[in-house]
């Protein structure tokens, strides 16, 4: 176990994305947003931030489930992803509500707050569909971080290529970018 968790050199970055989570408890992070090259480690670090320290209680062992994101995907892709995992509706029932609902993002919500539930960790391998290329947070994911229904936890690790904008990170506060 000790060899699969093995975490050597990045154990500085690790504490300072674990200390500026806990910073401020009054305002509870719902993501954490890790940007950088691809290959450079940066979903590993967030699986060694959600194991040793966000996790309460995860084996060391544990290993997040994995979404991926282009910059082609939309809600409908996240969605479509987390049900893969949960296997609460059948695909066509599924894509009938998705093609009805007013709200995709209250669908998104119920399965990230029933994920969460079962001590699931939804780790984001993004390219460009969360944050753009400019720097910007798309407007769904910003939603469902800030709807009032989304138990108020850590829920997404986001691994982006691209970097969040400095006002962008300080506009959204229950999103903590690094």
């Amino acid at each position: 176990e000790k060899k699969a968790r093995l975490f050597v050199g990045r154990e500085k970055e690790m504490e300072e994305i674990i200390s500026r989570f806990y910073e401020n408890i009054s305002e509870n992070k719902r993501a954490i947003i890790v940007s950088g090259l691809s290959h450079v480690g940066r979903k590993r670090l967030l699986k060694e931030v959600i194991v040793a320290k966000i996790g309460n209680g995860l084996h060391i062992t544990y290993e997040p489930i994995i979404v991926q994101l282009t910059d082609k995907d939309s809600i409908d892709s996240f969605i479509f992803q987390l049900n893969d995992i949960l296997k609460k509706y059948e695909p066509d029932s599924l894509l009938r509500i998705l093609q009805e609902s007013e709200s995709l993002k209250s669908v998104a919500i119920d399965l990230l707050n029933e994920l969460y539930g079962v001590h699931e960790r939804i780790l984001v391998n993004d390219d460009m569909c969360i944050v753009t290329n400019q720097g910007k947070l798309i407007d769904w994911f910003v939603d469902i971080i800030n709807d009032r229904s989304l138990i108020s936890a850590c829920h997404l690790f986001v691994a982006s290529r691209c970097s969040v904008t400095s006002y962008e990170a300080r506009k959204y506060t229950k999103i903590q970018t690094h």
